[in-house]
């Protein structure tokens, strides 16, 4: 049995100061876990002892960019996570968890349907944080 390895990416919140804004860095930032204290969403980044829910090692992320990995890469070995864009076929789509069928979906950005595919199908050309361009 293979296990699928459990890891989400975001982009960090930017804060000035002491207010936050809402703007997010340019880069995914990665972690196997996250939590939220009622204020905030945070990235779980164990330190060398592997505490993991050390504060100081600890990241904000912005909520909206948070995706799961997919436990598949696509042909370059570059990992496949939830959001990113793909052509599928003749389709570009994005892709989405589904938590009624527990699995994920490619989803064609034009007619908004279910196009049946794993993900490493898909020619994976961005995701919908860093290239919104792309879906529009």
């Amino acid at each position: 049995m293979i296990i699928r390895q459990i890891k989400f990416r975001a982009l960090q919140e930017i804060q000035t100061g002491s207010r936050k804004t809402n703007y997010a860095s340019d880069d995914f930032i990665y972690s196997n876990g996250y939590y939220y204290d009622k204020y905030n969403y945070w990235f779980i980044t164990p330190n060398i002892e592997n505490s993991a829910l050390a504060y100081s090692d600890n990241k904000i992320i912005v909520y909206k960019t948070l995706g799961q990995f997919t436990g598949q890469q696509y042909n370059n070995g570059n990992e496949i996570y939830e959001g990113d864009i793909g052509i599928l076929g003749e389709y570009t789509c994005i892709l989405k968890f589904d938590f009624l069928e527990c699995r994920f979906w490619w989803i064609d950005i034009v007619s908004n349907q279910w196009i049946t595919g794993r993900p490493s199908d898909a020619k994976i050309i961005g995701n919908i944080h860093q290239n919104p361009e792309l879906v529009r």
